[in-house]
């Protein structure tokens, strides 16, 4: 239980929770149930123990780490480069640190330790598959200095590219979220999947934080924050005032371990440099004024749905005035409509050019990459010392963990380009495409032994014909030093030790060749495995997204269509309708707008009302 104060009642709190309900008895059935449920959430939690900052972005970005080093627990979330949060992990304030894992179907969470939450909470690194799979989230309490004001941090999957699954599973929890920080790199601007998601995540949440991550590694970043703030202007304009917080968990780090070895001066040098210091303040800031962003959140709910109807309505009603363009857009209605037979076609043929496209620059970059892996091997072998040989099958293995991993990145890179090439020209949300991560095939998640060849498969007669050429090299020695010296033991005892040196050298070379053929063999058939296993596993994604893609595209046009023909039939309905009834219709509608705009003037005064905001007007 969170020892956390609970935060005071706010006094617009009781007329913000009538507005709510008047829009929702206004609107009837035009309010969605994903509004109805966030307005429900933010008037339903005017007063509580705690404010949920829900941090959200794209995988790799630097979440898990930002919220270690917010917390000053270094490690406590998982955050290495190979691991992927799968389900979300909420920390909140407690005495003493504990955590627990919640199961699907279950009544009971079950604890677990801190130090298994990677386990739980996370997708293995070398399987890429959960190793907890029932688990649906992760609880954390922690007696964090950041936390004892009553703020929940809690760490998201994330959200961006391909994982779609998992920007729907964030987007079900906005339902629980005060506000979002929002966790961008400052290695490259924002991609089109991260302002998608950010557009339609605020259509429920006021309040929101920028945070431009791991400056420490980006020295371009402040040209980087500079084009973030244009593609909002120009993407999501009610937040171009909106705070950004570059920061530096590393930078916070140092300062520290700084401290730790007395360094007072440089630690507080690091930790000012870090930004999280002025975070810090915005989130503890937010939480103290917890009912305060939630009222936000239900007024800036409420005020879209009603400015979407009235919008809607007055389109309606300026057509229901007998516009000369009436019958314009009619004509133009039907236009669009043979337009809309002809670009599906075309959709569908860009989705199978791009598909097919997309295998061949994947399956190009990989034979070239495995080119690159077998020439590094054998310069490798070439090169070794007898004694570096037995090294080699690791330092394979490793090369193949690094060719694995650059062939994720460069399969993510490409898949989410031909997405966004795709989802942008349609003007929508990109597609479900869960499972188009590669997944490593199970012929290489742990590569085979090398086999090591018979140490000697040597009849009786080769060993004779060897211990013969020795023995001619130790004679012919004593023969010529005996000529030299005219003695007969020393060139005898010199001969003996010429035979066994050079019978010793003979074995020594039969022995590298032997250990150098072995390796060659291993690398060979591992090289073998990767270019029968992989191109098959790029295949499977590369289908799975043209499939994906192609269904999306059905879908949108159909739903484009259904929505023309739709209004076609309205328009013309119009046209042929008598003065009468129009003007009836007209008559209604317009009480309807008047009354809608007057409620949505009552929740802009109720917005002024409230104090400040941390994250662009609501």
């Amino acid at each position: 239980m969170s020892t956390s104060p609970p935060s005071d009642l706010h006094p617009l709190g009781p007329a913000v929770a009538r507005y709510c309900a008047d829009v929702t008895e206004a609107l009837g059935e035009e309010v969605s149930e994903a509004s109805r449920t966030a307005m429900r959430a933010a008037t339903g939690r005017l007063v509580g123990d705690h404010t949920s900052a829900m941090v959200v972005g794209e995988q790799k970005r630097g979440k898990s780490s930002l919220i270690n080093a917010l917390l000053g627990v270094d490690g406590l979330l998982p955050e290495d480069v190979d691991v992927a949060t799968r389900v979300h992990v909420a920390v909140r304030h407690a005495p003493k640190p504990s955590a627990l894992a919640w199961f699907r179907d279950a009544t009971e969470p079950q604890p677990i330790e801190l130090t298994e939450l990677s386990a739980y909470a996370a997708v293995d690194p070398e399987a890429r598959q959960p190793r907890h799979p029932d688990v649906v989230a992760v609880t954390v309490d922690h007696p964090a200095d950041v936390l004892t004001g009553g703020l929940e941090l809690i760490d998201t999957p994330g959200v961006g590219g391909l994982d779609s699954g998992h920007a729907r599973l964030t987007m079900t929890a906005l339902d629980r979220a005060d506000l979002l920080v929002f966790v961008t790199s400052g290695a490259s601007e924002m991609t089109a999947s991260e302002l998608r998601f950010l557009t339609e995540a605020t259509e429920r949440i006021a309040t929101v934080l920028f945070v431009l991550a791991q400056t420490d590694k980006h020295p371009n970043w402040p040209r980087t924050l500079e084009r973030n703030r244009e593609l909002l202007a120009e993407h999501a304009p009610r937040f171009v005032t909106a705070p950004w917080f570059p920061v530096s968990s590393v930078r916070w780090w140092d300062g520290v371990e700084a401290e730790k070895r007395g360094e007072h001066d440089t630690a507080r040098e690091r930790r000012r440099d870090s930004g999280l210091p002025d975070l810090v303040t915005a989130l503890t800031d937010a939480a103290a004024r917890g009912s305060q962003v939630r009222l936000g959140n239900a007024l800036h709910v409420a005020g879209n749905e009603v400015d979407g109807v009235v919008a809607r309505s007055s389109r309606l009603l300026r057509r229901l005035g007998r516009d000369p363009g009436v019958e314009a857009e009619v004509a133009d209605l039907t236009r669009q409509l043979a337009a809309l037979e002809s670009s599906g076609a075309a959709w569908r043929a860009t989705v199978r050019t791009r598909s097919r496209e997309l295998g061949e620059r994947l399956q190009l970059g990989f034979q070239r990459s495995l080119s690159d892996l077998r020439a590094l091997m054998d310069k490798r072998i070439a090169e070794a010392e007898p004694r570096e040989l037995k090294d080699i099958p690791t330092e394979m293995e490793a090369a193949v963990r690094a060719l694995w991993a650059d062939l994720e990145t460069e399969t993510s890179k490409a898949v989410r380009g031909v997405l966004d090439e795709i989802t942008q020209g349609l003007g929508t949300p990109g597609p479900e495409t869960a499972g188009t991560d590669l997944v490593l095939p199970e012929r290489l998640r742990r590569l085979p032994a090398m086999v090591v060849g018979r140490q000697d498969n040597r009849s009786a007669i080769d060993h004779l014909e060897r211990l013969s050429g020795s023995y001619r090299t130790g004679a012919l020695t004593a023969t010529l030093l005996a000529v030299v010296t005219g003695g007969v033991v020393i060139p005898l005892m010199v001969g003996v030790l010429v035979t066994g040196e050079a019978m010793f050298n003979r074995l020594r070379r039969d022995q590298t060749t032997r250990s150098v053929a072995d390796v060659t063999r291993h690398v060979a058939r591992v090289v073998s495995d990767l270019g029968v296993e992989v191109p098959v596993e790029i295949r499977r994604v590369v289908d799975l997204v043209g499939r994906s893609l192609v269904a999306h595209v059905t879908a949108q046009l159909t739903a484009e269509r259904a929505q023309l023909t739709a209004e076609l039939t309205e328009q013309e309905h119009l046209v042929a309708a008598d003065d009468r009834r129009v003007e009836k219709r007209r008559a209604e509608l317009q009480d309807r707008v008047d009354r809608l705009t007057a409620l949505s003037g009552r929740g802009a005064e109720l917005r002024v009302r409230l104090e400040g905001d941390l994250g662009g007007a609501p």
